[in-house]
C-alpha cells in the first residue's frame, strides 16, 4: 500500500516521501501532506494516510525541503514560501517538546532538534492568513484545537470568519499536537469525511 517516492521541485531539488494507494482498483484522487515547520513525515503523517487509503483516497506525503530525507541546502532552514511552491509541484512550549522529542524517539529517529536562525526570521514574516478569503471556491476545513498556543485558537478562528464558502470548522479540546496523538481519530475522521465529500463524490483531481 505504500511506496518510497522521489520528485524534482522546479528549482531542482528533490524531496522524498512516501505514497499511499487504496487497495480498490482505478485511478483515485490523492491527498498531499508534509508538516508545518521542521517535524518530518514519520511523525504521524503515515498514519493520516493510512486512514485516506482505507477510505479510498490516494496519499503522499514528503518531507519540506532541508528536513528528513528530502534533499536542500543549507540543512534544517524553513522557508515557508519555498514550502508552498513545493506543495505546488508534488517557538517552543512544554507540549512542543515533549512531542517532538517523544516522536522523535519513538518513530522518527532522523529529526533534529534545531533550525537556522535565519529560519525564525522567515517564520516570523510569513502571514498565511492574509490570503484566507482567496482559497473559494476551493472547499476550506479547518481543524482547530481549542488549547492550542501555537497556532492560537482566536486567530485560527478569525481567520476561518474571513474565509468564503464553501467551508466548514472541526474544533478538538486539546493542544497543538492532540490532533496527532490524543484527538488523532476526531480529526483524522474529520478530514477523511471531507476529502470524500469533496473528493470521490465530485472527482476532483
Amino acid at each position: 500500500m505504500r511506496r518510497d517516492i522521489e520528485f524534482r521541485t522546479e528549482d531542482g531539488v528533490n524531496l522524498r516521501g512516501w505514497h499511499y494507494l487504496p487497495e480498490r482498483a482505478g485511478a483515485s484522487p490523492t491527498v498531499v501532506m508534509a508538516h508545518g515547520y521542521s517535524a518530518v513525515k514519520e511523525m504521524h503523517l503515515d498514519q493520516f494516510a493510512e486512514v485516506f487509503a482505507e477510505a479510498g483516497i490516494g496519499a503522499m506525503v514528503f518531507d519540506n525541503r532541508n528536513f528528513g530525507a528530502s534533499d536542500g541546502e543549507p540543512r534544517q532552514e524553513i522557508d515557508p514560501w519555498h514550502q508552498i511552491r513545493d506543495y505546488r509541484d508534488a517557538i517552543t512550549t512544554t507540549d512542543s517538546w515533549q512531542w517532538f522529542t517523544e516522536t522523535a524517539r519513538s518513530r522518527a529517529p532522523a529529526w533534529r532538534n534545531e533550525v537556522t536562525l535565519r529560519s525564525v526570521e522567515m517564520f516570523l514574516e510569513y502571514e498565511p492568513g492574509a490570503h484566507i478569503a482567496h482559497i473559494s471556491p476551493t472547499p476550506l476545513m479547518m481543524v482547530v484545537a481549542l488549547g492550542d498556543h501555537l497556532t492560537v485558537a482566536d486567530e485560527a478562528l478569525a481567520a476561518y470568519e474571513r474565509a468564503l464558502e464553501p467551508k466548514r470548522l472541526v474544533m478538538l479540546p486539546g493542544g497543538h499536537f492532540d490532533a496527532y496523538v490524543r484527538d488523532f481519530a476526531a480529526a483524522s475522521g474529520a478530514a477523511c469525511q471531507w476529502f470524500r465529500e469533496h473528493l470521490l463524490t465530485t472527482g476532483s483531481p
